[in-house]
């Protein structure tokens, strides 16, 4: 009986410290599981984080491409803008060249005409001077043809 007591206390001690080594270990395990769904929250949330961060640096980098895109439109629309402006400006100008060339050519043909003009001119005047000029030569001849068959007399 005696070691039916003994044994009933140990059993009692035994039973009681299974009973505290079954609660720390529950509560070491409660514990265990909190971290778990804690590192397992924290990952979840750092997953979801990074999905944000991923669709956000997609969408930057797609309006990056999109702004750089509307950049060099507006560049090459300017420039095509300006080569158009400066081959008109060419066309212009070669219309003018060829205009003041016409121009030039017509009071080129005038002051031509004026000098044929005033050369045949010039010339038929000369032709009258020199006319009247030998018509007072052989007039004083004869004047002095003249003269001396007064003077002789």
């Amino acid at each position: 009986i005696r070691d039916s007591i003994l044994n009933d206390k140990k059993l009692k001690v035994l039973q009681a410290r299974l009973d505290g080594e079954t609660k720390e270990k529950r509560s070491l395990l409660k514990q265990l599981d909190d971290e778990i769904f804690d590192l397992e929250t924290r990952a979840q949330e750092t997953k979801v984080e990074n999905d944000v961060k991923s669709r956000l640096v997609q969408k930057w980098e797609a309006t990056r491409h999109e702004q750089a895109q509307f950049v060099i439109e507006n560049k090459e629309n300017g420039l095509l803008s300006s080569s158009k402006k400066t081959r008109d400006d060419i066309d212009r100008e070669l219309r003018l060249k060829s205009e003041i060339d016409v121009y030039i050519n017509y009071c080129i043909d005038q002051i031509n005409d004026k000098i044929s003009f005033w050369t045949d001119k010039y010339q038929r005047e000369v032709k009258a001077f020199d006319a009247d000029i030998a018509r007072h030569r052989d007039h004083t001849a004869e004047l002095k043809v003249k003269y001396e068959e007064m003077v002789i007399l």
